[in-house]
């Protein structure tokens, strides 16, 4: 175990590196590098994390950044796919360039529709959050 997490109070969260102390410089130069902007206070070997509450505009900025990383991570594997159905197709179909053009055309088709499918889950999902009250 690297540290004990707790939450002292509804803004604060406590963590103890009691039992593996050297590991708190590094996770405390990990929560300051982190895109929370939150700014760690060390006592001894414990570590004390105010947490600002969210505002709206805290709460948009993190939808969108979570849009962008979800979506680039969805589209990558969307790639991988197409990239693996292609090199399949182009293998199987050598001899038949037809075949290996409309096979090629197809996949692409589906890539683009699971594509425009992502971006419309992700943007209701992001619609949602925003509207949810904390």
């Amino acid at each position: 175990m690297i540290a004990r997490v707790t939450l002292k109070s509804p803004l604060m969260v406590m963590i103890n590196f009691q039992d593996n102390p050297s590991a708190i410089k590094a996770a405390k130069l990990a929560i300051q590098k982190s895109t929370l902007n939150v700014t760690p206070q060390q006592e001894g070997a414990v570590l004390y994390v105010n947490v600002p509450p969210m505002s709206k505009e805290r709460r948009e900025k993190m939808a969108a950044d979570a849009k962008g990383k979800i979506l680039n991570e969805y589209k990558k594997a969307v790639n991988e796919i197409y990239s693996k159905g292609d090199k399949k197709s182009s293998n199987e179909y050598s001899t038949r360039p037809d075949e290996a053009k409309k096979t090629r055309e197809t996949l692409l088709n589906m890539k683009h529709a699971a594509e425009q499918r992502g971006n419309y889950l992700i943007e209701e999902r992001r619609k949602q959050l925003l509207q949810q009250v904390v």
